[in-house]
This record gives structure tokens, C-alpha cells and sequence, in this order.
């Protein structure tokens, strides 16, 4: 099976194009934009390196009375990130082993989203 990455900046039309092949030709596709906010919300030992790395208020709410909340604030974190070259390295170094574990177990696994909506 052939694997196509799309990239570029915010706002080019990555969705877009990503919708166009899977909505009109069925051809699964892994977001890592969307991947990486889930796996921000729900995997604990990212949750603690967030907090460790950004400070504990970068998650809303509260799980089971522990400090690290159960939703991340998108808006907080992003205002550190992309004000930081070095934050922003240091939230990719946090966030890639989890993808890319993630984009394999798809892969192989064949989890496609074969029609987003």
C-alpha cells in the first residue's frame, strides 16, 4: 500500500485535502493534528509530562482528585508553544513516540477511518 504524507503551514489546506481523499476515494488517512489532541486528553504518563514540562494548569478540571485535569487547554498551551521555539521542540519530543505508536498500531492493525464526516 502506498503512503502519501501532506504537509505545509497552518492554513494551506491540509483538511481539505486529507477530506477529498478519504471522502471521494476511500483512502484512509491518519491525522496527527487530531491524534496528537487526543493523546494529549486521554494518555496519563503525557498528561504528567505536560504537567511536569508547562505547569499543571495546563489541563481543566480535575481526574479522581489528582492535579492533572481531564481536557487540555488548547488556547494556554499554544500560547507557550508557539511563542517557544524550545517549548515547542519540547512538546514534539513529548508527543512523538505516542503518534507514531498510534500511526503503527492503524497501520498495522488496519483501524482506518475509511469515512470522516
Amino acid at each position: 500500500m502506498k503512503k502519501i504524507a501532506i504537509t505545509g503551514g497552518i492554513g494551506v489546506g491540509k483538511s481539505f485535502v486529507s477530506k477529498i481523499f478519504n471522502l471521494e476515494h476511500g483512502i484512509p488517512i491518519f491525522n496527527t493534528d487530531k491524534e496528537s489532541r487526543d493523546i494529549l486528553n486521554r494518555d496519563f504518563d503525557v498528561k504528567i509530562s505536560v504537567a511536569q514540562a508547562f505547569g499543571k494548569d495546563m489541563y481543566k478540571g480535575k481526574i479522581n482528585g489528582f492535579i492533572y485535569g481531564d481536557e487540555i487547554d488548547a488556547k494556554k498551551l499554544a500560547d507557550v508553544v508557539f511563542n517557544s521555539p524550545e517549548k515547542n521542540e519540547q512538546l514534539v519530543d513529548i508527543l512523538k513516540g505516542p503518534v507514531t505508536r498510534s500511526f503503527f498500531d492503524m497501520y498495522y492493525e488496519e483501524k482506518y477511518i475509511k469515512k470522516t464526516k
